[in-house]
């Protein structure tokens, strides 16, 4: 568990210097992000861990995109997209650590 929040704070901390960097985005960066969250939200999905608000993230973007506010879409898309990723890393450290709590 100290990983995972280890984990979300790197991210979170990735992400906040990139939104303040200076770089140029476009409809097509914005397309691209949300592409991304959507393909690690299906794989969220299919693995049965997705979490319950990250595809308002993906509409909200895509809603954002269309009204030309492309910096706001990408950080939509990378939120839904990082929702993903912890909630598939959950699940995976979890796969590895439950017989550890059930009673034998």
């Amino acid at each position: 568990m100290k990983k995972i929040f280890l984990l979300i704070n790197a991210v979170v901390m990735v992400l906040l210097s990139t939104a303040n960097a200076s770089s140029e985005v476009s409809q097509q960066s914005a397309d691209m992000a949300i592409a991304a969250a959507e393909a690690r939200y299906g794989e969220a999905i299919h693995a049965n861990v997705a979490w319950r608000k990250t595809h308002e993230f993906i509409a909200k973007a895509k809603v954002m995109s269309k009204e030309a506010k492309y910096q706001e879409a990408i950080d939509l898309a990378n939120r839904a997209k990082l929702e993903s990723d912890i909630a598939l890393q959950e699940s995976a450290e979890y796969d590895k650590t439950w017989q550890a709590v059930v009673v034998k």
